[in-house]
């Protein structure tokens, strides 16, 4: 268990050190959001541009992991935002970002640093992965489920939210990269050292942004929706794909090999994305988002421990 809380701990340290700096007053709560758009802008780009770039195609795409981990989450999509709409009778804006919040990871920011202390080998190309299915696929049609309802058509409007998806930093670079990696065209060193430079700062800087955000968050009238969220991500999100690694691979897919799997459950594992509270806050949903985010980056501290021990067992 020792060598489990070695791999969870120095995140959850930075991510405590973040908070602290605000908490004592070293950094103010805005600066928490200027180390964050540094992060989304610049630091994560680069490192995912500089994984994509150092690559092949061949070990890149892995259409059976991107299959199941896309099935998963739109099986997800599908109950949860069923269940909020009938059962809980939340409109279609709430609904559809309280289901977001289940099915968007934190892939990025929590996710590669994890892979990096456990499947390092892995982690580049896992990350790939994974912000293709997430910003292609689930944050599109999430977007489109939330997008007021208008007389523009279902289909203008999944137009609207792919173009804006388009214009995200991280989906350009993941966009160049590929189109490196497939071409075998190389930049010169002097251009490659400034983008390993912002990749190699990205894991510390985005550890430390999401405990700077979390300190000040409004806690006063929290309701019932931040807990289904919570428990939709760390615990429906993780057992429904580890149902569709049964039933797709070797079946399906092509069968995933076993830290494939693995990794696909650390994903499927992890607390929300962190733009989440931001997106949610543009379809008012941002207070119980923010909320949820923080329980869940707290909780994931013991649900992601658990099953790195589950899996150092099996």
């Amino acid at each position: 268990m020792l060598q489990i809380l070695s791999i969870t701990g120095p995140i959850y340290v930075l991510i405590l050190l973040g908070y602290l700096s605000v908490r004592v007053g070293i950094l103010k709560p805005e600066d928490s959001r200027v180390l964050a758009t540094f992060v989304l802008y610049f630091a994560m780009p680069g490192l995912l541009f500089s994984v994509l770039y150092a690559r092949t195609p061949s070990e890149i795409f892995n259409y059976p992991y991107m299959v199941i981990y896309a099935s998963g989450s739109l099986a997800v999509i599908a109950l949860a935002y069923t269940v909020l709409r009938r059962v809980r009778k939340l409109d279609h804006e709430k609904a559809a970002m309280d289901t977001l919040g289940m099915v968007c990871p934190n892939s990025g920011f929590i996710g590669y640093p994890v892979m990096t202390m456990v499947f390092p080998a892995l982690a580049g190309p896992v990350l790939a992965l994974n912000m293709m299915v997430e910003n292609f696929i689930v944050l599109p049609l999430m977007l489109t489920l939330a997008a007021p309802r208008t007389d523009a058509g279902t289909l203008r409007t999944l137009g609207k939210a792919v173009s804006n998806t388009l214009r995200m930093p991280l989906v350009i670079a993941l966009f160049v990269g590929l189109f490196f990696s497939l071409t075998g065209l190389r930049l010169p060193a002097m251009m490659l050292r400034p983008l390993e430079l912002l990749a190699n700062a990205s894991v510390p800087l985005s550890l430390f942004a999401i405990g700077a955000g979390l300190y000040g968050l409004p806690w006063k009238g929290v309701t019932g929706r931040v807990a289904p969220v919570v428990i939709g991500k760390l615990i429906i999100h993780p057992l429904v794909m580890a149902g569709m690694i049964f039933l797709f691979s070797g079946n399906v897919v092509p069968e995933l090999s076993p830290d494939l799997a693995d990794c696909l459950l650390i994903t499927a594992s992890l607390s929300m994305m962190g733009i989440y509270p931001v997106l949610a806050q543009r379809f008012g949903a941002g207070h119980t988002a923010s909320i949820a985010m923080i329980v869940a980056s707290i909780a994931c501290f013991f649900t992601l421990s658990g099953l790195l021990y589950w899996f150092s067992l099996s």
